[in-house]
């Protein structure tokens, strides 16, 4: 490419687009900083900056996701023996992510806690040898423990449902905002038996926001 001695512009036009958003303007300041914008006249922001050292900086950096905040688990456990209607769960299929605590006790029953505010989806599936209530609790303490699901206050009751006879699965949801702190439940109708767990008792709870 031929270079024209003495020529000099502070800006150029970059693109071939009739659509004046889909070009570029390239522009060299006085302060010796160059400048990537959008449109031709540069008028739709800027993309990228040269400083007067050279460093290029992107006027929006690209999103890195962190490993999504998700724990799964299956299997009946029964109740913890001091919280009477907390659920406990036997395997761990999946923990990842730092938004979730999950903690197993055979005395107080599998419990969540949130670590970072965010909208979270959770479902816990489970089956008994009658029909029953079950539920997720939020932030019980106390007697709450040792109450069945449906007679908590309803501020604590994020999910309730009935399974509605012998052996019949129940399946409750939520998705919502929980603040860091919170701590949610499988929260359950006290003096039951599982049922025959076909197919699988499972809880679920994931950060999708």
């Amino acid at each position: 490419m031929p270079v024209i001695s003495g020529l000099k512009t502070d800006a150029i036009t970059i693109g071939k687009s009739n659509t004046d958003t889909n070009n570029f303007q390239l522009r060299s300041n006085a302060d010796g900083t160059a400048t990537l914008a959008r449109k031709s006249d540069g008028s739709g922001g800027d993309v990228l900056t040269i400083d007067a050292s050279g460093v290029l900086t992107l006027a929006s950096v690209p999103k890195v996701t962190a490993v999504q905040s998700m724990v799964r688990l299956t299997g009946s456990n029964g109740f913890g023996t001091t919280n009477t209607a907390i659920w406990r769960f036997t395997t761990q299929v999946t923990n990842q992510g730092t938004d979730i605590t999950y903690a197993a006790s055979a005395a107080n029953g599998d419990t969540f806690t949130v670590n970072t505010n965010g909208v979270y989806a959770i479902t816990y599936t489970n089956q008994f040898n009658t029909a029953a209530s079950m539920g997720l609790s939020l932030n019980a303490t106390g007697t709450d423990l040792t109450t069945s699901v449906q007679s908590l206050a309803a501020s604590k009751i994020l999910s309730t449902v009935s399974t509605g006879g012998v052996s019949y699965m129940g399946i409750a949801s939520w998705t919502g905002y929980l603040p860091s702190g919170s701590i949610v439940m499988a929260h359950n109708q006290v003096s039951l038996t599982a049922g025959t767990n076909t197919p699988p008792v499972n809880f679920t709870i994931t950060r999708v926001s």
